[in-house]
């Protein structure tokens, strides 16, 4: 889980992208905008997947492991990670703000803070149900490198 954390940390401050849209909730039948999304609250990462340079870790966060994105009406979020000591680990407590934006037709998630952006693609975006996917290809370090990982994510 040590190296979720660390993984998680870093591809979300490397890879980040801005875009414009709204927070959808005055439709009749509950499904977000035309493309079932976004939705607007607090939603609290519960499971990821990463792959690195071939090698897969996968894991469902524990009660008092939390990562949190609130993705608030007015385009401002807040991506807080509370991850305790573990095996040796320190632990790793951290807020970040900015503001974000949806592209429907891209399927992507932007999130922009003051230093960095975020470009992340919506594989799945419900009611309750946020299933998110990044990927980052390096060639430059003298051999090829590949990481992804996926987020599950669930409304509070």
């Amino acid at each position: 889980m040590k190296n979720l954390k660390f993984l998680s940390v870093l591809l979300f401050m490397l890879t980040m992208s801005v875009s414009f849209t709204a927070c959808s909730d005055d439709d009749d039948n509950g499904s977000g905008g035309s493309d079932g999304a976004p939705y607007c609250g607090v939603w609290r990462c519960k499971s990821m997947k990463v792959v690195e340079d071939g090698e897969s870790y996968s894991g469902n966060f524990a009660s008092n492991q939390i990562i949190k994105l609130t993705l608030n009406e007015d385009h401002t979020f807040e991506y807080h990670v509370n991850l305790p000591a573990e095996d040796g680990e320190p632990a790793e407590v951290y807020t970040d703000r900015g503001t974000w934006t949806y592209d429907g037709e891209e399927k992507q998630l932007y999130l922009k803070t003051d230093y960095s952006y975020a470009a992340i693609t919506v594989k799945k975006w419900t009611a309750s149900k946020l299933v998110t996917y990044q990927e980052e290809f390096d060639e430059d370090l003298g051999y090829d490198y590949f990481y992804s990982e996926e987020r599950t994510w669930e409304l509070e």
